[in-house]
């Protein structure tokens, strides 16, 4: 019995296997296999190639950091406050935001403003009187500037005149100047310095130009053709650039765009600022691009707003309409 066993396994090794094929000539089994095919093949290539990017190797771990600076010094001079000399520490508020860098170029001024008793403006509807009846003591004045003291100024029997209020007297000028206090806050420089890391891949990557000349970050500035890598930018430059055809400061926000190894979807970064006739604001965010560029959204009202982009490798800029969405986001339409 066992050698009929050793006998059989040695003539098994000389054995020849081969597949053998049945070709069925039926039109729906062969359309039904090739369908499931074509579904396979469209999976792998549609869903997890194209869509999930499936070849590809994520980092979750990001780390980035936006780090600026303002520098800058104006002058006002006016017949309320006289002479005034205007630094970082003055203009910028706050001075240390979070996610938020806000620029003063113009301002309502009211100089020597103390508590105690005066008029209310005659601009303030719920303030005007004829008699001391229409001021109630003690009632705030609607849309005012403090509480009623039941007295009535300036006034007889054909005119109006105000109620006199406890608050910060004088009240505050309406007027708005005609001309920006600050207009030469178009000279002030802003560093903007973004950094951005992958752990997992060992990779990092900033916009500060990497080179042994330690005096160029004090001298340069900004300019796409003779220093395009230069992170230092005067305001009036990114205006002009956001709007060449405006004289005046608007709305606008500025975008820093990274290189396309940076992850598809965007990463916000920390700065804001604002930049119009009072206000100035920017914000700095990374997208998924092919080479360094600056975007810049001018805003004309809440509305609307233009994209204008320059690239450091080309000076040719693309303009789109974008438009404000429910969730406070702006869409771009192409």
């Amino acid at each position: 019995m066992a050698a009929s066993c050793s006998k059989a396994r040695l003539l098994s090794l000389c054995n020849y296997k081969t597949e053998k094929y049945i070709v069925a000539k039926n039109k729906k089994v062969g359309v039904l296999y090739r369908l499931i095919q074509l579904t396979i093949i469209g999976y792998i290539i549609g869903w997890v190639f194209v869509s999930k990017k499936g070849y590809q190797e994520t980092d979750e771990s990001i780390q980035s950091s936006v780090i600026t600076k303002l520098k800058g010094v104006s002058v006002t001079n006016t017949s309320e406050s006289g002479v005034l000399v205007w630094g970082p520490e003055d203009y910028v508020i706050p001075p240390q935001g979070e996610a938020v860098l806000f620029v003063v170029t113009n301002f309502l001024e009211t100089p020597d403003q103390q508590l105690g008793y005066c008029a209310e403006s005659s601009k303030v509807v719920d303030g005007r009187c004829r008699s001391d009846t229409d001021c109630r003591e003690g009632v705030t004045v609607v849309a005012g500037n403090g509480l009623m003291t039941g007295r009535c100024l300036n006034s007889d029997v054909n005119s109006t005149g105000t109620c006199e209020i406890y608050g910060w007297c004088p009240v505050e000028k309406k007027n708005k100047p005609q001309r920006a206090l600050l207009a030469n806050a178009e000279n002030f420089t802003i560093y903007i310095k973004n950094f951005i890391q992958f752990p997992k891949f060992s990779f990092s990557k900033s916009n500060v130009l990497d080179t042994s000349d330690e005096s160029y970050l004090k001298t340069c500035r900004y300019y796409e053709k003779v220093h395009p890598y230069c992170p230092i930018f005067r305001l009036g430059d990114i205006t002009r650039r956001a709007d060449p055809a405006s004289k005046t400061w608007p709305s606008m926000v500025v975008h820093i765009i990274s290189p396309a190894s940076t992850p598809a979807s965007p990463t916000e970064a920390s700065l804001w600022a604002l930049i119009s006739g009072t206000l100035v604001i920017l914000n700095v965010t990374t997208e998924r691009y092919t080479d360094h560029c600056l975007k810049f959204l001018v805003c004309g009202s809440t509305s609307w707003c233009t994209e204008r982009r320059e690239s450091s490798a080309s000076s040719n800029s693309d303009q789109h309409w974008l438009r404000p969405g429910f969730d406070g986001r702006w869409s771009v339409l192409l």
